[in-house]
């Protein structure tokens, strides 16, 4: 039991009066490391009988799956990104490629990138 020196703020259907008692359970980050609390506040001395705990228990895991979702969601996000940038730079790759290759060949010289094969108008044909 904690002793609160200070009025809560005023809420729509909670009491402004100093709570009596509490009871709550530390929200972590995946490191273990605290970032908060999940807790029930009493203005009357309350046990808090062993039905409490176990539902305590459950909003706090339900808090940290949803922090842990939030989580990976934005590491997605940011994965989807990545791929965007390196799938536009492998496609400026093969483009410069195939240039150099055009130019070589231009110049009667042999090919620098034979992996990079050129499409003619579309038609399937491959020049080498």
């Amino acid at each position: 039991m904690r002793d609160r020196k200070r009025t809560l703020p005023k809420r729509a259907g909670v009491s402004r009066k100093r709570p009596r008692t509490d009871c709550g359970l530390p929200l972590t980050w995946p490191t273990g490391e605290i970032f908060g609390t999940i807790c029930i506040l009493d203005q009357k001395e309350n046990a808090f009988n062993h039905r409490i705990h176990p539902l305590l228990e459950r909003f706090r895991d339900s808090t940290e799956r949803k922090r842990a979702a939030a989580e990976l969601q934005q590491q997605l996000e940011e994965l989807r990104r990545w791929q965007t940038v390196m799938l536009g730079t492998s496609d400026r790759s093969m483009k410069l490629k195939c240039e150099v290759n055009d130019l070589l060949r231009r110049l009667g010289e042999p090919v620098r990138y034979p992996t990079q094969q050129k499409e003619a108008g579309g038609s399937g044909e491959v020049i080498e």
